[in-house]
């Protein structure tokens, strides 16, 4: 595809389309996230179609309406923005949520004969074809993600510290991503940070020596370290490993109440009862939402989520909850077919 044809909206296959999930600045698990995580369908524009309904909202508009809005991809040239090969021509930078939604209706689509998505051939997705260097390619990632409602700090922390790496300078960034100097200048500081903790702060499964884990070795849900005690931790005139390790200390310093703690096992358990169902065959996949199934006792939730306490507490609580029983379900889908444990 010549220069010229760089911004033409072209329907490509799925199948020749890198979409790298680790790369992309929010977690498969936030793309996937029900309404009452607060992330919005942005498919539609402007219109109210399916905003504020989560994934499966999108999946419907997506099925109703078309995709009014095209993914933006770049060519890889034979590599990805991270530098691995690859022998698929194009990388999805824009639009990991409509990529899922579009995939996920083609996988179960009933027969290849019908229309899937309205406006889009069958096995594909409208996409813009842009020529991105690797670093241009993460602005637009990092920009597409704080336009809209819901970017979680640790992920923004994450994005400025692959610029900085990259070479850009904090005034730079700011200006690419209009972001205010004083808060650049916070975003920074923390960024300094060794990678464990800020993987760590941002959901990801980082076994760190001092956090809790359950006896099978799953982490056990931490107190959500706030963005200024992480900046002043930056700002400690110590060694990488101290900071680690302080890092541990505050993580650790609120315990978690014995109704949360005892709930663990219970939700690691069933996720994986979940995931022994499925690959046998009884249950049908479909799009799990563990946030509908994960919570308090007395508001109908099947698998109860002990005692939260009350407020932001509460809700994060819940959240780190809902990641470890996808983490857990994950982990069962991936091994080998065995004989089953018992639990």
């Amino acid at each position: 595809m010549s220069a010229a044809d760089s911004t033409k909206v072209v329907h490509l296959p799925l199948s020749d389309i890198v979409a790298d999930y680790d790369w992309n600045l929010r977690s498969r698990q936030e793309i996937m996230a029900s309404e009452s995580d607060g992330v919005r369908d942005t498919t539609s524009g402007n219109s109210m179609i399916g905003e504020g309904t989560g994934f499966s909202g999108l999946v419907a508009s997506l099925q109703t309406n078309g995709q009014e809005v095209p993914v933006i991809v770049r060519p890889t040239h034979g590599r990805t923005t991270r530098g691995q090969p690859t022998k698929l021509p194009w990388e999805l930078v824009c639009g990991f949520r409509r990529f899922t939604a579009v995939s996920f209706l083609n996988e179960n689509a009933r027969s290849s004969e019908t229309t899937i998505v309205p406006n889009v051939s069958n096995g594909c997705i409208r996409a813009e074809v842009r020529d991105l260097a690797p670093v241009e390619a993460r602005i637009l990632n990092i920009r597409e993600n704080t336009e809209r409602s819901g970017i979680k700090t640790p992920n923004l922390v994450w994005g400025v510290r692959e610029l900085l790496l990259s070479g850009l300078t904090q005034t730079q960034i700011g200006d690419k991503l209009s972001i205010g100097k004083a808060y650049m200048s916070q975003l920074t500081r923390v960024s300094t940070l060794p990678e464990p903790i800020l993987e760590h702060w941002r959901g990801a499964e980082v076994k760190i020596p001092g956090l809790p884990v359950t006896s099978r070795g799953d982490l056990i849900p931490t107190k959500l370290v706030s963005m200024k005690e992480l900046w002043a931790l930056a700002g400690m005139n110590i060694s990488p490993d101290e900071k680690i390790q302080k890092y541990v200390t505050i993580a650790t310093t609120e315990q978690m109440h014995r109704g949360v703690s005892a709930s663990i096992e219970h939700v690691s358990r069933v996720a994986r009862q979940v995931a022994r169902l499925v690959k046998l065959g009884i249950i049908q996949p479909g799009s799990l939402e563990w946030s509908r199934a994960i919570g308090p006792k007395q508001q109908g939730f099947p698998i109860p989520s002990g005692n939260l306490g009350a407020g932001l507490n509460a809700r994060k609580r819940l959240e780190h909850l809902h990641r470890l029983a996808q983490a857990v379900y994950e982990q069962e889908m991936n091994k080998p077919d065995e004989e089953p444990e018992d639990d």
